[in-house]
């Protein structure tokens, strides 16, 4: 059927259907959502991290983690108890299972990037893990120096020392949306504009 073929109701019909579609066309165009911001490139040695490998002697093993595994290079803490409460000296290896490991973050598997990163900790981060969790392997760096860290998973750090003092600084804050989920995020992003108090 050719257009001219058409009545005045048909054509008038195909205006307002074309006015229609252009309608909904402007409508999807106007309301259509914001592209997602552009992925952030995660450095994988932080200015941070180099410093504390340099201040002990750190070399990064030759191969990487995978998944959500990380690998903590143990630094030496004077927190190993000598005695029970009861007063029984402990042997060394007892002293070694009953203190959590305090080490510096040198490489993290993606998983555990994200999980990491989420919870404000960063590579060179000295952070604690939990008791008898990690698993000690040594290793030799490329210039042939024989190395130990500790290999355990993302959720297997419990703490940060640089995680408290990013917190009392106030370069990290906590912050809950409206269905409850808590995020740690940058203080300068996160503050209300002048005036409001917020919550």
């Amino acid at each position: 059927m050719a257009i001219t073929d058409l009545t005045e109701t048909q054509l008038a019909a195909v205006r307002d259907q074309t006015d229609l579609d252009e309608a909904f066309r402007k409508e999807r165009v106007a309301t259509k959502a914001p592209p997602p911001p552009p992925p952030l490139d995660v450095p994988l040695r932080p200015a941070l991290l180099r410093q504390r490998m340099e201040k002990h002697g750190i070399e990064f093993p030759t191969f990487a983690p995978t998944f959500d595994r990380i690998f903590v290079y143990p630094i030496d803490k004077d927190t190993q108890p000598e005695t029970t409460a009861g007063g029984i000296i402990l042997p060394d290896q007892m002293k070694q299972k009953l203190v959590a490991q305090v080490g510096v973050l040198i490489m993290a598997g993606p998983r555990a990037i994200e999980h990491l990163f989420s919870h404000g900790i960063q590579l060179g981060d000295v952070v604690v893990t939990a008791r008898m969790s990690p698993w000690e392997r040594t290793y030799y760096s490329k210039t042939h120096r024989q190395h130990r860290i500790l290999v355990l998973r993302s959720s297997e750090v419990v703490g940060g020392e640089d995680l408290l003092e990013r917190y009392e600084s106030g370069e990290l804050c906590m912050q809950m949306d409206h269905e409850g989920r808590v995020t740690v995020g940058d203080r300068e992003r996160i503050d209300p504009p002048e005036g409001d108090e917020g919550i």
